[in-house]
């Protein structure tokens, strides 16, 4: 049975979990913010294990790096990641995720990359409903390969090219320490209609609300998923986001992300969303 451990903000790096849950067979993605937060030491049972994440900036999301840190991996026998990203950066998130992994006595035996739309909306606008199609269907079929690669056990590691590449990678340090106290990046617009949904779908129970506004606190992933979730677009990080849309995978709902910071939520202030 594989095991597969993920993250995610706006619901891609989930839909590719649960894609490769169903084609590998006999297993239920587990969430790594619940694992966290747990405080328990995690042992990863017999078999492969696959790591299912977004790529921030050619590298790992602090909260996956510091799980790969934890997780004991004694009893894999063949580990590999899936990766999200909407363009070049995977190489590094490979090479990050190896380093940590290999100073456990561990490595990682196969890495993959899987093309989604963007949800840093800080930074771009996001794809028209055309462009996501395309991205999904190509997913589906990429998702498809990396579950026949995983029953095969292949290794190795998918690579890009380009001086981008370089550029992205070298830039990923300073993009994670630009993190430090980013929940203070957030402000929220007087059209708020205190729905808590940012609340909800925070995945490491970030956001807490206080008389009726979203507060920020110091475990903050920048995922966005309170950007990008919130019904009324209120949720600021910069004058582009203003203007810039919101993306979320169209599969993925605010009840498919309760829970992932492994907290039962109080459901009945969402009403009839989604």
């Amino acid at each position: 049975m594989t095991t597969l451990y993920y993250f995610t903000g706006t619901g891609n790096s989930l839909v590719v979990a649960r894609q490769l849950a169903e084609e590998l067979g006999g297993t239920d993605p587990v969430p790594i913010p619940q694992v966290m937060n747990s405080g328990e030491q995690v042992r990863a049972p017999p078999g492969p294990v696959g790591f299912v994440f977004p790529v921030y900036c050619a590298g790992l999301p602090r909260i996956v790096a510091r799980f790969a840190e934890k997780v004991d991996l004694s009893d894999a026998d063949y580990i590999f990641c899936a990766c999200t990203l909407a363009e070049s950066g995977m190489s590094g998130a490979f090479a990050e995720l190896g380093s940590i992994l290999g100073r456990n006595h561990r490595s990682l035996d196969a890495g993959f990359g899987v093309f989604m739309p963007s949800n840093y909306v800080p930074g771009y606008e996001v794809p028209d409903a055309a462009a996501q199609e395309e991205y999904f269907r190509a997913a589906a079929r990429k998702v498809t390969e990396i579950a026949g690669a995983v029953k095969e056990r292949k290794k190795g590691m998918e690579t890009e090219k380009g001086w981008r590449v370089l550029l992205i990678r070298a830039a990923h340090p300073f993009f994670i320490r630009s993190l430090s106290g980013a929940g203070k990046k957030f402000y929220v617009q007087e059209t708020c209609s205190e729905c808590t949904t940012c609340e909800k779908v925070c995945p490491t129970g970030n956001i807490t609300m206080v008389e009726g506004r979203p507060v920020w606190h110091d475990a903050c992933e920048f995922c966005l998923a309170c950007v990008n979730f919130c019904p009324k677009k209120c949720i600021q990080t910069g004058e582009k986001t203003e203007r810039h849309g919101r993306y979320h995978h169209p599969d993925i709902a605010i009840r498919d992300m309760l829970g992932q910071h492994g907290r039962k939520p109080d459901l009945s202030s969402l009403k009839n969303r989604t």
